[in-house]
Formats: C-alpha cells, structure tokens, sequence
C-alpha cells in the first residue's frame, strides 16, 4: 500500500493551549460482572469521556472490558491507496486509557494508547508531498505533547486521591 499525499485538514495545537485541567468531578459507578455476577465499584479517571451509564452499567459487562477514555489528541488522517480501494488512516493517535479491574496491574493506572498506522508504508513521495507528511507529522507532535501534558497530570490526580483514601481508610491524619 502507498500513500497519495494531499494536503492536511489538521489543525495545530500548540503546547501552551493544550487543556489539561481537569475540572470534573469524580464519577462512581458500580458494574456488574456477567461471569461472577458481583458487583463492582470504581471511580472513573479525571477527563474520561465514556458513558458508562449506557456502556458499562446497564448490563452485565466482563470486567475487564471496562475501561476509561479521554479524548483522542485529534484525528489526522494520511489517504492511502488500498489493494482493492483507497482509504483515509489514522496516524498518530493517542489517548489516555485507564481499565479498573484489568489484570495487568499498571493498565489500572492511567496510561496512553498510541496508534501507529501498521503495515502501511509512504512510498514515491515528491518534495511537495514530503512537506505535507512533515507537516502532518509536526501537528501530530503538538498533540502528543499534550497528551503527555494530560497523561502526567491524571496520573498524579489519580496517585494523590489513591494516597488520600488510603489514610482515610487508615486513619491518619494529613
């Protein structure tokens, strides 16, 4: 497969307006799980976009399907042209995920997912064209960059509220 490079519908973001504050209160939700039938309560990530009133809670889920999302860092798109047909692919995405009762222990904590376009390849490329990969390239960059801002931030929120339950249940005092 080869790209046909056309000019980018991507708007930049730069660094300093990325929004990383993360004004929303904490959510609750209780699951139930469809293999156990337990009920199980978790506090969504600051910033997540699911709607798991619809998704998560009005039936029995697996448990570890259950998942938080923040927004994606934007959707650029590159045309490449297919075996059968072209098409346009993502490239460069990226955004935070936390699962609360995953398996992997660090996949609870809020982590990001990078999409890469696979097995896609940019082939034939003139110095116009070129210059709009670059560019592409240089406006995934920012969002990037505020998807790292995002993902410091939600981890140490959720880090801090983690500590702060933890001498709650305790006792301690701060």
């Amino acid at each position: 497969m080869h790209m046909v490079a056309q000019a980018s519908t991507a708007t930049s973001i730069p660094t300093e307006q990325c929004d990383t504050t993360l004004t929303t209160l904490p959510r609750t939700f209780t699951v139930t799980d469809k293999d156990t039938k337990e009920e199980l309560t978790f506090t969504c990530m600051p910033g997540c976009t699911v709607v798991h009133e619809v998704i998560d809670c009005s039936r029995p889920v697996a448990s570890d399907d259950v998942c938080c999302i923040g927004d994606q860092n934007g959707q650029v798109s590159l045309p490449f042209e297919g075996v059968s047909a072209p098409k346009d692919a993502y490239v460069l995405r990226a955004y935070l995920r936390a699962a609360p009762f995953a398996k992997v222990m660090s996949e609870r904590l809020p982590h990001v997912m990078f999409e890469v376009v696979e097995d896609e390849y940019v082939v034939g490329l003139d110095p116009d064209s070129l210059a709009v990969v670059i560019g592409v390239f240089e406006e995934r960059l920012e969002a990037l960059r505020c998807t790292y801002a995002d993902l410091v931030q939600t981890r140490a929120k959720v880090l801090g509220d983690t500590v702060q339950a933890a001498k709650a249940g305790s006792g301690a005092t701060a």
